[in-house]
């Protein structure tokens, strides 16, 4: 697994994810802000609509259908891999699904310097996912694209790139029609992000407190959360997260109390899942957290990605054993 580790490294150090409400009208409170650099998108490439959505099922596992509400209280059980649709040999990260989990948004590369956006369907909550399609309107072999989140369906997609003659990752967001996961216009780089003396990746929109939360390097030696109002506001780190430690991955429950964060040293080691909870969305100032004992594995890196509406699936990714190679993405859920 320290292999994997060390790509992860090489991302953070040479160069997202959230499930809050997923409410539109606080989508577009970045849009127009006067730094905000345009960034012409291709067109949507027609030939995407024809992504199958039967897939390869060998390999495949489709997460267990609810039969009600779960227990949040109860721990997640045991993580499935999503198969062969999502995850390849290469590094399959950073998940980020539609409100009816029927689309998923991810990362996949090899190495620091190759990394693209790319989804894909199913047709059905217990189909497995179909093959993935690069999202050439946004990754044209050009760019170095990570972290995708998409707000709503197929409102917005906000992601962290190297593009524009920039040399570290900066957010930007994508506008999207509503209808298909791959037509992305609009390609803006966010004014809140335009150090490039600093690397910013992992943005992620809540809806339910209006904040964008992103990993940033900025004024530190390492990765640590960082929360701007409407997306627009000076960020600020995350009292109570903020530490000496990488801290990256943010991803939140609907309500907005309750963060998933990725967390390991800055030297050696790998990526274990915390969480932890504020006491109202009135402050960014979270208790100390702990260890998602359940999911973390000893050895692989476990990545938190997007956490569904009620609070009872986890999609994450993790070089844990079982996988297609490097890391993958998977799913836990938890029981009723």
């Amino acid at each position: 697994m320290a292999s994997t580790f060390a790509w992860l490294r090489r991302i953070a150090l040479v160069a997202v994810s959230v499930q809050c409400s997923i409410a539109e009208s606080g989508l577009e409170s970045d849009a127009g802000t006067p730094n905000d650099v345009a960034i012409d998108a291709g067109p949507a490439d027609d030939a995407a609509m024809d992504v199958a959505t039967s897939g390869d099922a060998q390999g495949d596992v489709a997460p267990d259908v609810p039969s009600g509400p779960c227990t949040l209280s109860k721990p997640f059980g045991p993580p499935q891999n999503l198969g062969m649709g999502v995850n390849s040999s290469e590094n399959d990260t950073t998940p980020s699904l539609t409100p009816d989990e029927l689309t998923i948004f991810f990362a996949r590369g090899t190495g620091s310097s190759d990394s693209a956006l790319y989804y894909t369907t199913r047709p059905t909550f217990v189909s497995p996912f179909g093959p993935a399609t690069e999202i050439t309107t946004i990754s044209n072999g050009s760019t170095i694209d990570y972290t995708p989140f998409v707000v709503g369906t197929f409102s917005a997609l906000y992601f962290a790139s190297i593009r524009g003659g920039n040399s570290n990752a900066h957010l930007y967001k994508a506008t999207g029609d509503g209808v298909h996961p791959f037509a992305w216009t609009g390609i803006t780089q966010l004014g809140i992000s335009m150090d490039d003396n600093v690397y910013d990746r992992g943005p992620a929109w809540c809806g339910a407190s209006n904040e964008l939360w992103f990993e940033s390097t900025r004024g530190v030696s390492s990765f640590n959360l960082f929360v701007s109002t409407n997306g627009t506001m000076t960020p600020v780190s995350v009292p109570g997260v903020d530490d000496t430690n990488d801290e990256i991955s943010p991803t939140l429950s609907a309500d907005g109390l309750t963060l998933f964060y990725g967390e390991a040293s800055k030297t050696s080691g790998p990526y274990t899942m915390m969480t932890t909870t504020r006491a109202s969305l009135s402050t960014t100032k979270f208790d100390a957290g702990a260890a998602v004992t359940e999911l973390d594995t000893a050895g692989p890196d476990n990545l938190p990605g997007w956490l569904s509406g009620d609070g009872c699936r986890m999609y994450f990714a993790s070089d844990r054993t079982g996988g297609s190679g490097g890391l993958d993405i998977w799913v836990a859920t938890r029981p009723l």
